[in-house]
Parts: C-alpha cells; sequence; structure tokens
C-alpha cells in the first residue's frame, strides 16, 4: 500500500477507517444505500431502484438468493425501510467480513 510504504506502519484507527470507506464504495456499486454493523449483526438496506436494475422479479429474485448463498450465516430479508437485509456477524474481523463479503456478490 502506497501509505505504508510512504508514512510507515498505519495505526489500526486509520485501516478500519479506510476499510469502512471500501465498504461503502462497494455497497454504492452494489446498490446498497446503507450499511450498519452493530452488536454483530450486518443490516444493509439496497437503493430502491435496485429492481429497476433486472431484467424481471424472477431474477431480483434469484440475485438475493445467490446473496444467502454466499454467506454462511442465515439471512433475514428486512422490509422496514425499503429491501434490507441482515445476517449474524462472526465474533471476530466484521469488517473484513463485511468487504470480503460485497466484494464476492460478483
Amino acid at each position: 500500500m502506497e501509505l505504508k510504504d510512504r508514512f510507515g506502519p498505519i495505526p489500526e484507527s486509520a485501516e478500519a477507517l479506510i476499510s469502512l470507506i471500501h465498504i461503502q464504495i462497494l455497497g454504492t456499486q452494489r446498490h446498497v444505500h446503507q450499511i450498519r454493523i452493530e452488536n454483530r449483526k450486518l443490516r444493509l438496506f439496497f437503493d430502491r431502484r435496485l429492481p429497476e436494475s433486472f431484467d424481471s422479479p424472477d431474477s431480483l429474485s434469484r440475485h438475493l438468493h445467490h446473496l444467502a448463498e454466499l454467506s454462511d450465516s442465515p439471512i433475514r430479508y428486512l422490509t422496514e425501510h425499503g429491501l434490507g437485509l441482515e445476517l449474524l456477524l462472526p465474533e471476530q474481523n466484521q469488517i473484513q467480513f463485511t468487504k470480503k463479503w460485497l466484494q464476492s456478490w460478483g
């Protein structure tokens, strides 16, 4: 990483901030408008235009099913603030897990 080469070891808090920004960017690219990580739960809410990016409701359904398969944890669908997902995070490395899970969406 260029920062490490230039300034030396990066503090953990700065690395966490960089990871959170990366998660926000990944979420935006995947039509996610809100991501929350709290109490070992990841909750994300999709942009209301998500269904428009699929040719049919079946395509959207297959996509959501695929996301559920990518997680080792059961997924709960949320509808309180639009379409969302909630899953239990591992005790350790919750930010890294979230980042890798979003990246695995393709």
